[in-house]
């Protein structure tokens, strides 16, 4: 099958095949063959790293529209983007710290950007800090629900840059879902 426009079906496609798999092996497939989590990371590429790159190259733009500026907090976002349980344990740019409070949209999803893209899975068995970056599969205390950690510790030429934050899978997938959305309303079939 021919895809209309690449970027958009890939979005599109990748989406559908979150939606088959709660359809069909969620309630066919035991626990222990089902997968989810290793499913989304795949996904993601498709739901994160896809439409940022497609805006910085293509459209000439640094970001889906959504989150192109630094007006956007997370804080403020409602629960159908999924962050309620993230837990950001560090966040530092080159010009400092990062206080949750003032964390933009834009912010985050640079972060996660980077975690997907440039990601060192691990099982969080490693007691060293990882260079450069890293997600890792670990639950959260007191949490029933198995999270991801995803940890960025990036020295380059143009500063330090740390972000450790946790979230349950379900957050993920939500969060990355409203992305991959926000991202296929804002394509231009121009």
């Amino acid at each position: 099958m021919r895809f209309e426009i690449v970027e958009r079906d890939f979005v599109i496609r990748t989406l559908a095949l979150l939606e088959q798999y709660d359809k069909y092996i969620v309630p066919n497939v035991g626990n222990a063959q089902q997968f989810e989590v290793t499913l989304l990371l795949n996904s993601l590429l498709g739901l994160i790293i896809l439409p940022v790159e497609h805006c910085k190259r293509i459209q000439k733009v640094e970001f889906p529209k959504i989150f192109n500026d630094d007006e956007i907090l997370i804080s403020k976002l409602g629960s159908e983007w999924g962050l309620s349980r993230l837990k950001i344990e560090r966040f530092r740019l080159r010009s400092g710290l990062v206080e949750p409070h003032s964390i933009s949209l834009r912010q985050l999803i640079v972060m996660f950007r980077h975690c997907m893209a440039h990601g060192r899975f691990s099982d969080g068995s490693g007691l060293n800090r990882p260079e450069g970056m890293s997600v890792r599969y670990q639950s959260v205390e007191n949490d029933p629900l198995d999270s991801l950690i995803f940890e960025v510790n990036l020295v380059n030429r143009y500063g330090a840059t740390e972000f450790l934050a946790s979230m349950p899978v379900e957050g993920l997938r939500f969060f990355a879902e409203q992305i991959a959305r926000s991202f296929i309303r804002d394509f231009s079939l121009d």
